[in-house]
């Protein structure tokens, strides 16, 4: 069973709450899960850790497993999200209407007709290309 916690403001942390509800849901479900995994896109606290290895919860979190963390598997398959590319709102709610969600859909898109389809200059969607294409270098 894995569950999913999703932070958009800066300098949130997942924290030991997080874990045990986590734990609870599994512990509700375990005749159909036998194993549980938290995974979120922040980092996690020192009691999150310590109490997820005395159960067995595994995490997958920001900076977390070191070495494996969630920041690693975004860049060893440069899945960024469109997000690290300083989107006005507008922007950003246009292309996720649009089902862009990674930076490197931009580089396989006909720019014309995105252009036309989001009302977004063909010039700032070419900067935004080219501004991914330095990002996966």
């Amino acid at each position: 069973m894995i569950e999913c916690k999703y932070h958009n403001f800066p300098g949130i942390y997942t924290g030991l709450k997080e874990s045990l509800y986590t734990h609870a849901r599994f512990l509700d479900l375990s005749d159909v899960f036998n194993n549980e995994m938290l995974v979120c896109n922040t980092k996690v606290s020192d009691a999150a850790i310590t109490y997820a290895k005395c159960i067995g919860q595994k995490l997958l979190c920001w900076r977390f497993p070191h070495d494996k963390g969630l920041e690693n598997m975004i860049e060893e398959k440069g899945l960024y999200p469109i997000t690290i590319l300083g989107l006005r709102t507008p922007e950003l709610q246009t292309l996720s209407q649009n089902k862009i969600m990674l930076a490197r859909d931009l580089l396989i898109i006909d720019l014309n007709q995105l252009s036309r389809k989001t009302n977004m200059s063909y010039t700032r969607l070419q900067r935004l290309q080219n501004l991914v294409r330095q990002i996966l270098r």
